[in-house]
C-alpha cells in the first residue's frame, strides 16, 4: 500500500455538486477560521473589547448580552474556530468522495440548519415582543437565505447521481 494522497480526486469524475456543495463549505469554514484566529490573536495582544462590541447586534433592551460576550470571547472563537477547522477537514474528504464524509456533511448542514432556524425564531420573538428592540429585518432575511442555502445544500447532497458517486469511490 502506497502513501495516501492528500489531492482530492479529479473534478471530472465528481458530479458538479459535489464540487459546488464541497467546495462552498470548505470556503467558508476556511474562512470562518481564519476570522477566529484573527480575532482570538487580536484579543490577546491588546484592547480589543471596543472592535468586538461595536459589531454585537444589540437592540434597546439589551438583547445580546455584551458582556458575557465579552468575557468570554476568546473560548467563543476558539470553538468556533475549532468546529470550522473540523468542517474544512470533512469538506476536503467530501471532495475526495470518501462515503463517511457525504454522511458527515450532511448531518453539519442539518445542524447548521437548526442554528439557523432557532437564531431566525429568537430574533423574530425578541423583534415582534420588544417595543423599539432594533431593526432585525436584515438579520432575519440574512439568516433565511442562510437556511435556503442550506436546505439546497442538503437537497443536492441527497440526489442520486451524487449518492451513486460517493458508492463508485
Amino acid at each position: 500500500m502506497g502513501p495516501a494522497s492528500i489531492a482530492p480526486e479529479s473534478a471530472g469524475e465528481r458530479p458538479r455538486s459535489v464540487n459546488v456543495v464541497g467546495g462552498a463549505f470548505l470556503a467558508l469554514s476556511s474562512i470562518r477560521f481564519l476570522l477566529d484566529l484573527i480575532g482570538w490573536v487580536v484579543w490577546k495582544l491588546g484592547n480589543a473589547g471596543p472592535v468586538v462590541a461595536f459589531f454585537l447586534p444589540r437592540g434597546d433592551h439589551g438583547f445580546v448580552p455584551v458582556d458575557w460576550v465579552m468575557g468570554h470571547f476568546p473560548t467563543v472563537v476558539a470553538v468556533q474556530g475549532t468546529i470550522a477547522a473540523c468542517v474544512a477537514g470533512i469538506s476536503i474528504q467530501f471532495l475526495r468522495l470518501r462515503p463517511w464524509a457525504r454522511r458527515a456533511l450532511e448531518l453539519v448542514a442539518w445542524l447548521a440548519l437548526a442554528v439557523t432556524v432557532a437564531l431566525g425564531t429568537g430574533f423574530a420573538w425578541v423583534w415582534a415582543r420588544l417595543p423599539r428592540s432594533g431593526n432585525f429585518a436584515p438579520v432575519l432575511a440574512g439568516l433565511l437565505v442562510a437556511g435556503l442555502l442550506l436546505v439546497a445544500a442538503i437537497r443536492a447532497m441527497r440526489r442520486p447521481e451524487v449518492r451513486a458517486a460517493f458508492r463508485r469511490a
